[in-house]
């Protein structure tokens, strides 16, 4: 019997990306003669000495080496990079700083443009970790193609058998973009290696480091890492619920004629409007009240500017007691002049202009400072972050106040010439005349143009729109035309760049996606009253972020907290932005968000917008969303009511990814149960030493150490009502290994499969994190150990071991549900019982070998009795898993097949790569996910093509 069956909307292979990376030939892996033939021992100098272990042939051959030109050998290969599974860190001495937005491995990527920035002084420290102890020939060094910077000069290379070799390297800069490599012979095995800069050559500005490092071995490190039976062209089978495309209309505000004010977020004529509805409407009272309230507050006492002279903010903490004064003081102008506005009481725009003065007199005098953020500066903060949010209530402040009539021509002068100008030039760290000219020279017709794609990959910041944010404020207020449009130039590249098809803001953090979402709605009310659609750019490009955190929100109106992002409770202070979006979209889903946020007109942090709607509108009477996709941050969900899993294959995430690939959220029983960790804020040391490690999610770690930044692939996604199943696999969290993970949503449980191999014998480590306390779990004693020592393990306190012999099972206690939890492994995993650094109750589930295989099963009370057994079935096929689940009256089983072709079993023959049997008495329900047949007695699925099918007996 054939079943019925829907085309495949997505067939392909796997990406690019994926392959270079599968096969180890991506940049420099292959280091040969082709690379810069001229380049050799003619641009190195003989090493300086050699201490600890002196090695007569390696000093014959750099001394026959330091005045000829050489080849090189081919085939060597670049052991330092990640795809070979280098773990690089880097050390900073004193004096030495680096930018955030380049990390070490920058300089190991086979790209001498791409490296990591150091500032300041050496001595700094690269450490590399080699997958192995391999055969290291000689280490390679190529300086940066950017001629101004600082280029290191001398350096140490030491190895783990106590070799050390100085070395002083020539000031060798790329030709013609080919790179100038300069080789140290070191004919020794080696792990670990460190370099470290002893000094630089000088250069115009206090920033540079090397283009490039190699770690250069004749071991065939393709052959050492291939994983078998891996297929990384193997087909992908995903199937997308199409979502409606509806036309949108844009409703702009009147352009502002220049000279005129307001001229921002509104005009003198909507002023008057929100006069009115404060007055008239019942959500415009308490909203009028809370400004008066908060600008009374301000008026109170004596103005306490912090002391250019004294301690600079932000060296330790972002919200420091010197951050929060400057803070205080710039939204007590912004929220004071707004009182102004709506009142017309001249004592508030008399404080404003007060403080605008006050720091019109200082702003010179405050230092530019390093703080907590190392990878940055600023003048009042220490970040430019920060700086642009201190700014933007000043502006906003300055602009509110011109027609109250209190301040003087000198007034205007300084405010505008010693503090709103000279704060915006820091910030982009050039004038508006300088960015002009350089546009102009290298685009003659910017201001009708896209700007070009980034010379980076990668998301965009979201600080950058709280930049534009203060910038175009600025040049609206000022009336200058030029920064207005360098604005909107700038803006233009972010909506393009910065949000992808799938509507997420590419950090993939929800928290980040609203505080971009913040600033932006500032810079396209202004536009638009500057006479720039933005709104309407790229037909309505902005309108996706707004849609897509509604298609990604949990079943009870929050939104997961993904990388460095908490959960977002849509409804709150952070949805007052879908103001603006209803006014310029008109669109009913954005009706709920506008009547459940808060109204608020004074400045709070972040929120640096007033609340325009003050008419309770008419919300829909439904609106659902299904099973989806984000394509570009790889998030693939499966919901029905009430039940929502989400697995991240996606990229990393940027500066804000953590390492967790195939990491599994689970929201259930009206709460998330399980996912994340705790956001910890940056300066919090665990952020670096937790929250963004692998072991803190739901996923496999390898030998207790934390993956590589990676993308994943999505292989298998179906949604076929009452079984949904997704499947993805990453091939690059790991040199040599392969992670791949199937979830398949059943109505009475969820079945997750996870499935680990390479030809290397690992430690597989699979975590279980799940919200509430895990019952039966004794306190730990003060004196018990410690999981590991780095990446995460070392906050994890044993609480007790076990080895069962059938299937583990535990029961997470949250504030929603009891999640109950089976699990069970290919071998007889050990079960670590573990306490978090938050109090998170963590199983850690562990086995050994060349390959593991993992099944889950989790469920609630309310979803049917508990499960009986949970179990791996032999098969017979190291490349086809099968778990089955029994419980009374049903039994349910996942086989996912790593290999093409028909396999057999559990009484099964198919072709599918995925397939989801569940049986409840004497009816079954079957999904067959990348196949043409599956089959098992009478029952059969057969169709004529590779694709995905579902039946189910009547």
């Amino acid at each position: 019997m054939n079943a019925s069956f829907t085309p495949l909307l997505l067939f392909h292979t796997a990406p690019a990306a994926i392959l270079a990376g599968a096969v180890h030939r991506d940049r420099a892996a292959v280091y040969s003669a082709d690379d810069t033939a001229s380049a050799f021992s003619a641009n190195v100098q003989r090493s300086s000495t050699m201490r600890k272990t002196h090695i007569p042939a390696l000093a014959a051959a750099m001394m026959l080496c330091a005045g000829a030109a050489a080849t090189r050998p081919a085939g060597l290969r670049n052991a330092a990079q990640p795809e070979y599974g280098a773990r690089i860190s880097l050390s900073l001495g004193p004096k030495a700083g680096k930018n955030r937005l380049t990390p070490p491995e920058s300089t190991f990527d086979g790209n001498a443009h791409t490296r990591c920035v150091l500032e300041g002084q050496p001595p700094y420290t690269f450490t590399v970790e080699l997958i192995d102890r391999l055969p290291v020939e000689k280490v390679a060094f190529a300086h940066s193609d950017y001629e101004a910077e600082q280029a290191p000069k001398d350096i140490v290379i030491e190895l783990d058998d106590g070799t050390r070799i100085e070395h002083t390297l020539a000031l060798k800069r790329p030709e013609n973009r080919r790179v100038m490599w300069q080789e140290v012979p070191v004919g020794r095995p080696a792990q670990t290696i460190r370099i470290t800069v002893l000094s630089n050559y000088p250069g115009r500005v206090n920033w540079g480091g090397l283009g490039e490092i190699a770690v250069l071995t004749s071991a065939d490190m393709d052959a050492l890492l291939a994983v078998p039976g891996y297929d990384p062209r193997a087909p992908v089978f995903i199937r997308i619920p199409p979502e409606s495309q509806a036309k949108v209309e844009v409703h702009l505000p009147r352009r502002v004629e220049k000279g005129a004010y307001p001229c921002t977020l509104f005009d003198a004529a909507e002023l008057e409007s929100l006069r009115k509805a404060l007055n008239d409407r019942p959500r415009g009272r308490p909203a009028l009240e809370a400004l008066i309230n908060v600008a009374d507050g301000a008026l109170k006492g004596a103005l306490d500017f912090p002391d250019p002279k004294g301690t600079p903010a932000q060296l330790t903490d972002r919200s420091c007691p010197i951050a929060r004064k400057h803070s205080d003081l710039s939204k007590a102008c912004g929220t004071l002049a707004m009182a102004w506005a709506i009142t017309g009481k001249q004592q508030y725009a008399q404080r404003a202009r007060e403080i605008l003065v006050g720091y019109a007199q200082r702003y010179a005098d405050y230092p530019e400072h390093k703080g907590v953020n190392r990878s940055d500066t600023g003048k009042v903060m220490a970040q430019r972050l920060s700086e642009a949010m201190w700014l933007i209530p000043l502006i906003r402040g300055y602009e509110l106040i011109q027609n109250a009539d209190v301040l003087s021509a000198d007034d205007r002068r300084d405010i505008e010439s010693k503090l709103i100008r000279p704060a915006i030039d820091f910030i982009y760290r050039a004038t508006v005349s300088e960015r002009v000219a350089a546009l102009e020279k290298r685009q003659p017709d910017w201001r009708n143009a896209e700007p070009p794609p980034p010379q980076r990959p990668g998301p965009v910041g979201n600080w950058l729109t709280f930049y534009a944010a203060a910038a175009i404020t600025a040049g609206a207020v000022l009336g200058d035309r030029d920064l207005v449009d360098l604005t909107v130039y700038d803006v233009k590249g972010y909506l393009r760049d910065g949000i992808g098809e799938d509507g997420l803001w590419g950090e993939g953090a929800t928290g980040y996606q609203m505080f971009a979402l913040q600033a932006l709605v500032i810079v396209l009310e202004t536009a638009a009253r500057q006479g720039h659609d933005l709104w309407g750019y790229r037909n309505c490009q902005v309108k996706k972020p707004f849609d897509s955190i509604l298609r990604m929100a949990y079943p009870d109106g929050t939104a997961p907290g993904i990388n460095d992002s908490g959960r977002v409770r849509l409804g709150n202070w952070s949805t007052m932005v879908y103001d603006f979006a209803w006014l310029r979209y008109r669109d009913p889903a954005y009706a709920m968000l506008v009547n459940a946020s808060p109204r608020q007109l004074h400045m709070t942090e972040g929120v640096y917008f007033p609340t325009m709607v003050y008419d309770e509108l008419p919300e829909p009477k439904s609106t659902g969303y299904g099973s989806a996709v984000f394509r570009n941050v790889g998030y693939a969900i499966l919901r029905d009511e009430g039940r929502y899993l989400l697995m991240d294959y996606g990229p990393h995430g940027g500066v804000h990814g953590h390492y967790d690939k195939l990491n599994l959220l689970v929201f259930a029983g009206g709460d998330e149960l399980g996912g994340e960790p705790v956001m910890h804020r940056y300066e919090d040391p665990l952020h670096a030493g937790w929250t963004i490690h692998t072991v803190a999610h739901n996923t496999v770690c390898v030998d207790q150490r934390s993956q590589s930044a990676c993308t994943g692939r999505l292989l298998v996604f179906e949604d076929a009502g009452p079984i949904k199943v997704m499947r993805g696999e990453a091939p690059g969290a790991y040199a040599g290994v392969l992670l791949d993970r199937t979830v398949a949503m059943l109505p009475d449980a969820i079945i997750d499969v996870f499935h680990c191999r390479s030809a290397r014998p690992h430690t597989w480590d699979l975590t279980l994190r799940f919200n509430g306390t895990l019952e039966g779990m004794a306190a730990p004693a003060e004196s018990s150990e410690k999981l590991g020592d780095r990446d995460g393990y070392g906050h994890l306190t044993v609480a007790g071991r076990s080895s069962p012999a059938g299937a583990w099972q535990g029961t997470w206690v949250g504030k929603a549900a009891k999640l109950r939890v089976a699990a069970a492994g290919s071998a007889r995993p050990q079960v670590m019982a573990c306490v978090g650094p938050d109090n998170d109750h963590i199983a850690i589930v562990r086995q050994n070998g060349p390959t593991a295989d993992f099944a889950t099963a989790m469920w609630l009370d309310g979803w049917g009795p508990a499960a009986a057994d949970l179990r791996l079935v032999d098969t017979s096929d190291p490349l086809v898993t099968c778990a089955e689940m029994r419980r009374e009256g049903m039994a349910a089983m996942v086989v996912v097949a790593h290999r093409p072709g028909v396999w057999r079993a559990a009484g099964w023959t198919s072709d599918a790569r995925v397939l989801v049997v569940r049986q409840q008495g004497s009816k079954r329900q079957v999904l067959m996910a990348g196949g043409t047949h599956a089959e098992s007695g009478s029952f059969t699925i057969r169709v004529d093509s590779p694709g995905s099918a579902f039946r189910a007996d009547p």
